[in-house]
């Protein structure tokens, strides 16, 4: 029944999600002028600094979004779902869509998602008037996949030059009939209704069974104009009331996007992510489970090491050996997901290596491309251990771009901040803290406090910067104070970092003070230039192209803009 109604797994069901979002500093620069950078996501490819006046021109619409959803289940309401930020949908190559979600109010029950892992770009694909396909990028959690396809396909429209037309469509909750007509006395306004439904999900997929005990009384309205969807109001109420002991769920959504600016930009090249169908995505894990097990195909953790140091000893020149390197950490993955109890003796195992870096380095990277908690708690776990000085900066970085950050992990970074590789261990902690807020508000604030005191407390340059990193990893606007009075105090050496520490800091005053320092330009200003490619696309790319305007005659942050221009598309 939980899979029924929009949303409706988030009041009911609390799943475990790893945070989607750009890589935090990992290690601290040797330079001390510049702070550490974070490798760019997949799609802000560090290309040429040149903008190609000749690429095709596309209209990128921003719009204010709010939405609400109520739930009750046999007449008792459960916890409802709010959703508000900012939209903005770019055309793409070959009829994609990309639209990137900023979210600045979020509320729901457990297993609700983060801003940070909704605010990764997602693609659809239209045909015949529905959507027909998603595409995310790798590793987004599935509560985000779910939320993101319950509100694309809650905001989708057709719009076609007829009074009346009828097309199939889908959401999160099954397959529909939406009605559209040509609203009286307003040619640009159609509005729509959903008269029937033709099939409902389940763990096998859509099923016609209990269709018909489904009914959906909606009234929306969709003002568009020559550059695109200019308003929208969804107002829809579902109702589920099925014969026998089943209970009656009402499930009610409203919802409104109002577009707020719309600019023409380049056309973006590249960064297609994979299409797939129009799913619900709480089925991901049945399917993942299945996948797991095949990749595995029954071989032991024994059967797995062995194969390890096989593949390790194999010619690191030799073209197949990367595509070995891969298949072997894959499967030592899909183990650790089907059965986390290994990831104790593959930890074990990364023990026994010790200088075989190699070995070492595949059971790493192993264990954190499992993106569960296990696989985080035995890389933590290896911490106070002797490891060789490789092994432990892998497992250090590991533990710094971890998906499935824990307490205990929090916990045992903490712990290694004075050791040799403080200054890394530091830098995780900040990048767990961030992604554990939500969840652990309480492990996470004393984390933050630690590295606030320690910045506070620093007697050297390189213990100030060290902690400015760590702090700019976490995101957390309990730090966003703190990393203010540092570019105010005009330290050349250390505003530049807390310029690019906001990189993670939500929208609203991190945006106010970013561009406060772009206008004033300089190294602080480059590095406040830079974090604007981590944040909202829509609100940044008309700024920057007003500011390089301004800096025209200032080569040095002229291609700063210019690079984060290319970034943006």
């Amino acid at each position: 029944m939980r899979r029924l109604i929009v949303l409706v797994p988030l009041a009911a069901v609390a799943l475990y999600f790893a945070l989607s979002s750009p890589e935090p500093s990992v290690d601290a620069p040797d330079a001390p002028e510049a702070p550490a950078s974070a490798a760019a996501p997949e799609r802000l490819p560090d290309i040429a600094l040149a903008v190609d006046d000749d690429a095709p021109r596309v209209r990128r619409n921003r719009y204010r979004l709010t939405f609400a959803q109520d739930v009750t289940v046999a007449g008792v309401e459960q916890d409802g779902v709010r959703v508000e930020g900012t939209w903005t949908t770019e055309q793409l190559a070959d009829g994609r869509v990309e639209v990137v979600l900023a979210a600045d109010h979020l509320e729901g029950p457990a297993g609700m998602p983060s801003a940070r892992a909704l605010a990764a770009p997602v693609q659809w694909v239209a045909r015949d008037g529905a959507l027909v396909g998603m595409g995310f990028s790798d590793g987004a959690p599935a509560m985000a996949r779910h939320v993101m396809t319950a509100l694309a396909t809650t905001l989708w429209s057709d719009d076609r030059d007829a009074a009346r037309w009828e097309v199939e469509a889908e959401d999160v909750t099954g397959r529909f009939v939406a009605a559209y007509a040509r609203a009286d006395g307003a040619a640009n306004v159609v509005t729509r209704t959903r008269p029937a439904w033709r099939a409902l999900r389940s763990p096998a997929g859509l099923t016609t069974t209990l269709a018909k005990a489904v009914l959906s009384d909606e009234d929306s309205r969709f003002e568009r104009d020559a550059d695109g969807l200019v308003e929208a109001n969804v107002s829809l109420t579902t109702v589920f009331e099925p014969e026998g002991d089943l209970p009656t769920v009402v499930g009610r959504v409203r919802a409104r996007l109002v577009r707020e600016d719309s600019v023409e930009v380049a056309r973006r090249g590249g960064g297609d992510l994979a299409i797939g169908p129009i799913d619900d995505h709480l089925d991901l894990r049945a399917r993942q489970a299945a996948t797991d097990r095949a990749t595995v195909d029954g071989a032991s953790v024994a059967e797995l090491v062995a194969e390890v140091e096989r593949v390790a000893a194999l010619d690191p020149e030799a073209a197949e050996t990367a595509r070995w390197r891969s298949v072997t950490m894959k499967r030592l993955a899909a183990r650790v997901r089907t059965d986390p109890a290994s990831a104790r003796a593959l930890a074990d195992a990364i023990r026994d290596a010790g200088d075989d870096v190699s070995s070492a380095a595949m059971l790493v990277g192993a264990l954190n491309s499992a993106r569960t908690p296990a696989g985080n708690d035995a890389l933590a776990g290896l911490l106070p251990d002797p490891l060789a000085d490789a092994t432990r900066r892998q497992v250090l970085t590991a533990l710094t771009v971890s998906e499935a950050p824990t307490p205990a992990s929090l916990a045992a970074l903490e712990a290694q901040m004075d050791g040799e590789l403080g200054a890394q261990a530091a830098l995780a902690v900040g990048a767990q803290a961030g992604k554990l807020a939500d969840v652990e508000p309480e492990a996470t604030g004393s984390a933050l406090e630690t590295l606030i005191a320690r910045f506070q407390g620093a007697t050297t340059l390189a213990e100030r910067r060290m902690a400015l990193q760590a702090l700019g990893n976490s995101g957390d606007p309990r730090v966003l104070p703190l990393l203010v009075s540092v570019i105010e105090g005009g330290d050349l050496m250390l505003a530049p970092i807390a310029a690019y520490g906001l990189r993670f800091m939500p929208s609203g005053p991190a945006d106010d003070v970013l561009a406060r320092l772009i206008a004033v330009g300089g190294p602080t200003g480059v590095q406040a230039v830079r974090a604007t490619v981590w944040r909202d696309a829509g609100f940044w790319l008309p700024r920057l192209q007003a500011a390089r305007a301004h800096f025209a005659d200032d080569t040095t942050i002229a291609e700063a803009i210019d690079r984060a221009l290319r970034r943006f598309g």
